[in-house]
């Protein structure tokens, strides 16, 4: 199982700025009630997906909640809203917009920078050497 970088509550609250409710949006058997497991596996599904992706600029897996970096739980929120937005409406609006952010945000992400701070400390060490 991937590791998870949002969770439900942040989920709730995600979602709700778009005018959903997150039990709605996980009941995909139409009985007013969230289908077990659903939230667990999209939650997964974001964490494989970005771990994914980054893979080659990050070591991965991130820290795990509540010690996510803030872009990767953003992107899973992303992604998770994607992904629950495109089972209600498919092809909508709301699903574009969530998976073109997500898109945009991990392409855009810097590579890691752990070679400059490598180079930084041996120029550190050589300045300090006697």
């Amino acid at each position: 199982m991937a590791t998870a970088y949002t969770d439900q509550a942040a989920l709730t609250i995600f979602v709700a700025g778009d005018g959903y409710r997150l039990t709605a949006l996980l009941d995909r058997n139409r009985d007013n009630t969230a289908d077990t497991g659903l939230l667990t596996q999209v939650i997964s599904d974001a964490g494989a997906e970005i771990d994914s992706r980054l893979s080659q600029r990050y070591v991965v897996p991130f820290a795990a909640l509540p010690n996510t970096p803030d872009i990767v739980n953003r992107l899973a929120r992303l992604f998770v809203a994607a992904e629950l937005y495109e089972w209600v409406n498919p092809n909508g609006d709301d699903a574009k917009t969530k998976r073109g952010l997500f898109e945009q945000q991990i392409t855009k992400l810097p590579r890691a920078r752990q070679r400059s701070r490598v180079r930084r400390w041996s120029a550190r060490r050589k300045a300090c050497a006697p």
